[in-house]
């Protein structure tokens, strides 16, 4: 299950509480590829929420296309 970076006030901690779920949630599903990028694509969009609360708009676009582009692949 993926940390809620949300919570956290300081924007270089919450992304990296991020990172770390993401890394976390690819060793759990090392052995499917699909179920990895569902978990990437969560964490991701959650990167953006938090930095659309921050009131970063256009980091907020860049992980929202990111996240897009993902769900496309």
């Amino acid at each position: 299950m993926l940390k809620d970076a949300s919570d956290s006030p300081d924007l270089t901690h919450a992304l990296s509480v991020a990172r770390e779920s993401v890394l976390h949630y690819r060793s759990l599903h090392a052995d499917s590829p699909a179920a990895f990028l569902r978990g990437l694509r969560g964490a991701l969009f959650q990167e953006a929420q938090l930095l659309e609360r921050l009131d970063l708009p256009e980091l907020h676009k860049q992980a929202i296309a990111e996240a897009r582009r993902l769900r496309a692949a």
